[in-house]
């Protein structure tokens, strides 16, 4: 997953000026392979790591979230606490309008 990441702050350095970030369109491929996710694809995203990290829909895990059910689990250590929290990081791609 860093990987990823070092990719992104490596892209972002190409760019030499505030007004150069301005004008570029978050939903266009720039040729750069960066851009940001569309509300689509936020959900797709987050859907699939709650699947994969807490083995449950992105709907059910909203709607448990919604209803304090990850409470305890939020505020703990360990492996599971560390999954909770990476689908949490993840809400506000499933909350866009889509």
């Amino acid at each position: 997953m860093f990987g990823k990441f070092e990719q992104v702050n490596e892209i972002a350095r190409q760019y030499d000026t505030d007004e150069e970030i301005a004008d570029w369109d978050p939903y266009v491929d720039d040729g750069r392979g960066y851009r940001f996710a569309t509300p689509e694809e936020g959900w797709e995203m987050f859907d699939s790591e709650a699947r994969y990290l807490m083995n449950m829909s992105g709907e059910e895990f909203l709607r448990r979230f919604d209803a304090g059910e990850f409470y305890e689990l939020a505020g703990g250590h360990g492996e599971e606490h560390s999954r909770l929290m990476s689908v949490i990081h993840l809400i506000p791609f499933a909350r866009q309008k889509r």
